[in-house]
């Protein structure tokens, strides 16, 4: 047994060397897409711009060609009447990332998602206090994959080739809200739960032909963005002790 036992620790080693995992990664801007964070703070009536990225961690072993896909139900919560969501792009056509459009970044949009699909067109949608983005015929507990189906042709099909994605990080999903008048203290988290990415996996394309790989994604690898309201009071003495410390820098 005291010879078995090193050669399993080294078997066990060789796999962890080799595995790799995929993040999602949830950012908010509030002006324009300009900057972003995982962490905002805004007002009323802000216009709010969240950007969701597929990050590949790579193992020490095998190459990837780009994001070949991943389809998940991304949710924002706590939502309320009086926000308002931009509408996504019609029949589930790509938007380019740098556009003030909304939907799946191109080209992410391959795995189509339009009203003659079997899950219907990609739109959103509010359930309590919840807004989440699925196919408009999607109805829970089933058919998980009627969130956001997202993908990429392989190399080898793309057109124009120029258009292909070799990015490990790219942005593949945008969506933007107005916040509520009410200016009532709350945080908004931008996230996805692990149980609507479906296998719980992205898949990354290892050749121009399109053979893929699947990388793992876990509750730990899905990195949320909070837009925090902060109470009025709070605000007003945030801008007091702005001024405050810019004065006593004038009088020094």
């Amino acid at each position: 047994m005291d010879r078995i036992t090193p050669i399993l620790a080294v078997v066990g080693l060789a796999s962890s060397v080799f595995a790799q995992t995929s993040r999602l990664v949830f950012e908010a801007s509030r002006d324009g897409g300009t900057t972003w964070a995982r962490d905002l703070v805004a007002s009323p009536l802000d216009f709010i711009d969240i950007r969701v990225r597929c990050e590949y961690v790579q193992g020490s072993g095998g190459t990837v060609m780009g994001l070949a896909g991943v389809s998940f139900m991304p949710t924002l919560s706590p939502w309320t009447s009086g926000d308002v969501v931009a509408p996504l792009s019609p029949e589930g056509m790509g938007v380019d990332e740098d556009s003030m459009l909304y939907g799946r970044v191109n080209p992410f949009a391959a795995a189509g998602m339009g009203s003659a699909s079997a899950s219907g067109l990609l739109m959103s949608q509010v359930v309590g206090d919840t807004l989440r983005f699925a196919g408009s015929k999607y109805n829970p507990p089933a058919s998980l994959s009627w969130g956001v189906a997202i993908g990429q042709n392989p190399l080898s099909l793309a057109t124009p080739p120029s258009s292909y994605s070799t990015s490990l990080n790219p942005t593949m999903f945008r969506y933007g809200f107005a916040l509520s008048p009410d200016n009532t203290a709350r945080t908004l988290v931008a996230t996805v739960s692990i149980s609507t990415i479906v296998s719980s996996r992205s898949r990354w394309y290892t050749s121009a032909l399109g053979t893929a790989l699947n990388a793992p994604i876990t509750a730990s690898d899905i990195l949320s963005a909070t837009i925090t309201v902060p109470a009025p009071g709070v605000v007003s003495l945030a801008l007091i002790a702005g001024a405050f410390a810019r004065g006593r820098r004038r009088r020094r």
